[in-house]
């Protein structure tokens, strides 16, 4: 036998108990009843006028993005069904059926992962057991999360215990994709969709949570932490937790946006700028500074493509920060980038930008083709509108003579004189408006480039 110290053992115990009972915040703070569920006011309100009501359906089908709340309402629709005080659309929290259905071990509520039960002889299984009454409680309530992922004979299996359950019988389906759900399926449930949870809702909530566990963090971090999640109230929790377990009891915002691969507000901002005023080399510094910080640059690439957006969005006149996707406090620096480009010029960047993008996908060298791409975009934030030029030129379009056609007939010269003194001083009318027309030609290799294919030869001419 080996010996031990007789201090070692004990101290892994403590340890591995304290691990072992931590619980997430996702799970921790899971909504208990209906007035906590968070962004999904309609569902609520529906499922408590039904409950008070007496007109409960036998079959629900809950759809909606991941994270919105979905198997936390059918949870709590659960205990409101099965909940020992019997006051209606209200679960006490506190009686044996609504802490057993909260930590998930009820006899009388199954949940069913239709992921990994997905075949007809578990649903030949489940109608066994919808023939048994309740052990305890007075509904039998079967949950089957991610619904789709039934096979066709399973679903067909299902019909008719779904639309003839026996009375004490309640099912509520959950699934991120309704679109895969049998039109026989939906005909036969009570359909509520929810959505996502709007940023500020979310961002309350984070700081409800951040004051009751004592989390000193910032309004930036929690800004970043929200936006992160996508509109999604249980991956915002999961972020928080993955940032508290990184930066321990305070949370800096540079950790926040290290740790969730956010791209700062500060580093945008500096790009664009730097493409407004066509300076690559502080696009250069911009690239050299994400890589040796080793940043993704797919992903940097990603939110400035929704930088761009947003800008035009902003050109657009809407300011609603839901919209944006951006917190309150970006909303003065991103109205002064919105002004330094006009419509089209969004348009023709976020073009070439998403040009940019796909070639990254498929470049040996990311970094080269990021720079060759933002410094691209730089020189076409400052290509001239292909109207201002037509415009600037067709005075001068006007006075040259038409190109004759070949084998054309010269028309007879005129000997009147007063045809002569006119053609001259229309000549020297035009002379001054020549003039400068050519010194911008030569100044401007943009203008010389139209001008190289403006079919007028005489411009040409001059030019050379």
């Amino acid at each position: 036998m080996c010996n031990r110290s007789p201090g070692v053992r004990p101290f892994f115990i403590v340890v591995l108990g304290s691990l072992m009972y931590y619980q997430v915040l996702a799970r921790k703070w899971r909504p208990g009843n209906f007035h906590e569920l968070v962004g999904q006011e309609h569902v609520s309100r529906s499922l408590l006028n039904a409950l008070k009501g007496g007109r409960l359906a036998h079959a629900f089908l809950f759809s909606g993005p991941r994270g919105s709340g979905k198997t936390s309402s059918a949870r709590i629709l659960a205990k409101a069904l099965n909940c020992h005080a019997a006051i209606p659309g209200e679960p006490c929290g506190q009686c044996p059926a609504c802490v057993e259905i909260a930590s998930g071990n009820c006899m009388d509520v199954l949940e069913i992962d239709a992921a990994s039960n997905r075949g007809i002889d578990e649903i030949r299984d489940l109608k066994e057991k919808t023939r048994y009454n309740p052990a305890r409680d007075r509904n039998k309530i079967f949950i089957i999360d991610e619904v789709h992922m039934l096979t066709s004979e399973a679903f067909n299996a299902l019909l008719k215990t779904l639309e003839e359950p026996p009375p004490h019988v309640v099912f509520i389906l959950a699934t991120t994709e309704h679109h895969k759900i049998p039109a026989t399926i939906l005909s036969r449930c009570q359909q509520y969709t929810f959505k996502l949870v709007p940023y500020p809702l979310i961002l309350n909530r984070l700081r409800e949570i951040s004051r009751a566990e004592g989390i000193q963090i910032s309004d930036g971090a929690l800004e970043l932490v929200t936006f992160a999640s996508g509109g999604s109230m249980r991956d915002a929790m999961s972020a928080l937790d993955q940032v508290l377990a990184f930066s321990g009891g305070e949370v800096r915002d540079e950790d926040a946006a290290a740790l969730l691969g956010m791209v700062e507000a500060n580093v945008l901002n500096r790009t664009v700028r730097a493409i407004a005023e066509n300076n690559p080399a502080e696009l250069l510094e911009v690239v050299a500074a994400l890589t040796e910080a080793g940043q993704d640059l797919n992903n940097f690439c990603r939110r400035l493509s929704w930088q761009f957006r947003n800008l035009m969005v902003l050109k657009a006149g809407v300011g609603d920060t839901s919209l944006l996707g951006v917190p309150e406090s970006l909303l003065p620096q991103l109205r002064g980038q919105a002004e330094l480009f006009s419509r089209e010029d969004l348009i023709r960047l976020f073009d070439t930008f998403q040009k940019i993008e796909t070639g990254m996908k498929y470049a040996t060298q990311v970094r080269f083709q990021l720079e060759m791409g933002l410094i691209e975009l730089a020189h076409a934030a400052h290509l001239r509108p292909i109207e201002d030029l037509i415009a600037e030129f067709s005075p001068f379009a006007d006075s040259v003579s038409p190109v004759a056609p070949p084998h054309a007939k010269p028309e007879p010269a005129r000997n009147s004189a007063a045809s002569g003194v006119a053609s001259m001083s229309f000549k020297s009318s035009k002379d001054d408006q020549k003039d400068d027309l050519m010194d911008k030609a030569k100044k401007d290799p943009i203008v010389k480039s139209f001008m190289d294919v403006f079919p007028f030869p005489a411009v040409a001419e001059k030019i050379e």
